[in-house]
């Protein structure tokens, strides 16, 4: 499923995560750990389990963590394909009575470390360790709000609660990365493909959300002052994003290198800083040759995820175009060539 979502069959994809969704939740596996089965699994009790619709031989503590892990598998990838064609998650957080992945090998001697549901964000701070996994899947969360946030804006000029929004998101958004801080060095994601997705996507999610704020600016006619910071801060990401890639740019293919194994979830943050240097190109925001050999490495590392025809071609076509604009711009004021 997950090669079909980043190529010509995501329909197929699509289909097949939409079987897959419903099975999880015939099975109430979004509701594992409400009530008694949660005390169940942390004492390691077995007892029955139709309540949550599992086999009773499932409710070893190795097996109920086998399931949240492929449940979260489920809401990461039903996150990314909602994106792709904008219709809203089945497998919304405020219903979702499951905890975080937890860390530790799945064997006979595992015991689950206490992990919140992900809609208590408060209790994250008392996690001991927060694994990548959970990390990417607190991530697409994030990412899940900043894209109804733009929704809102796009279904309606006059969306008075933007602002109020877009500062509560940019503390969320600062305050979860600092949480995440451990998978955002540089060693983390050189050596960890989850962590290089993490750091990849965030930047992502801070773009989309401080490129929505430029466009509210001039939908409005405000003082371009007041985007200085929400451009300064979609920059800054994207270069983020840049240096991430040009770290991990692998010199020779394989399929254990980070652009295979996080193909299908790193077309959308390579689009997404497509889109911000463009626009700074086209706004004399920095340094032209800067941005230009940025774009030209970003459409290359596009290049490596998906086919010449993919989504997120397309989805980057405007800034390919800048970018070509440039060139011929450069081209005619060099006459004689």
């Amino acid at each position: 499923m997950r090669a079909n979502t980043s190529n010509s069959h995501f329909v197929r994809a699509w289909m097949t995560l939409g079987r897959a969704v419903t099975l999880a939740q015939i099975l109430n596996l979004h509701r594992i750990d409400s009530g008694d089965t949660a005390r169940q699994q942390r004492t390691g009790s077995q007892q029955d389990a139709t309540e949550t619709g599992l086999a009773c031989d499932t409710l070893d503590p190795a097996s109920l963590e086998e399931t949240r892990r492929s449940f979260w598998s489920l809401y990461i990838f039903e996150s990314y394909g909602s994106v792709r064609i904008g219709r809203p998650c089945t497998l919304e957080e405020d219903n979702l009575c499951i905890f975080l992945p937890s860390p530790g090998e799945l064997s006979e001697t595992f015991l689950p470390s206490p992990m919140p549901f992900i809609s208590d964000s408060t209790k994250l701070t008392g996690v001991g360790y927060l694994t990548s996994y959970a990390a990417v899947t607190i991530m697409v969360k994030l990412a899940r709000l900043c894209f109804e946030h733009v929704s809102i804006l796009s279904r309606s000029a006059s969306d008075s609660g933007f602002w109020d929004r877009h500062y509560r998101l940019v503390k969320t958004i600062n305050d979860y990365t600092a949480i995440f801080q451990r998978y955002l060095t540089a060693k983390a994601v050189r050596e960890d493909p989850l962590a290089f997705s993490l750091h990849l996507n965030l930047c992502a999610t801070h773009i989309n959300l401080h490129e929505a704020a430029i466009r509210k600016v001039e939908e409005q006619d405000l003082p371009k002052l007041v985007a200085a910071e929400s451009r300064k801060c979609s920059t800054a990401a994207a270069f983020k994003i840049l240096g991430a890639i040009r770290m991990n740019w692998p010199v020779q293919r394989s399929e254990r290198d980070h652009f295979t194994l996080q193909a299908t979830f790193i077309g959308w943050p390579i689009s997404m800083s497509l889109i911000a240097l463009s626009r700074s190109l086209a706004n004399g925001d920095t340094t032209p040759i800067g941005i230009v050999d940025s774009l030209r490495l970003l459409c290359a590392a596009l290049d490596h995820v998906e086919e010449a025809d993919g989504y997120w071609h397309q989805a980057s076509r405007a800034a390919v175009a800048a970018l070509a604009k440039w060139d011929e711009q450069q081209h005619e004021s060099r006459p004689g060539e």
